[in-house]
């Protein structure tokens, strides 16, 4: 489980900044942090 959790952590921060941007311009300042987020609880189950 560990080793899991290290490889998220690294696709989150390799992924985390482009995902954020596409979103920001798709949908929006407001709406792209909270879009992010539900992104990678998606990727994470």
């Amino acid at each position: 489980m560990h080793d899991e959790e290290g490889e998220f952590r690294q696709l989150y921060s390799l992924f985390q900044p482009r995902i954020h941007r596409y979103l920001t311009r798709l949908a929006g300042e407001d709406e792209a942090d909270d879009l992010t987020q539900e992104v990678f609880f998606r990727v994470s189950r």
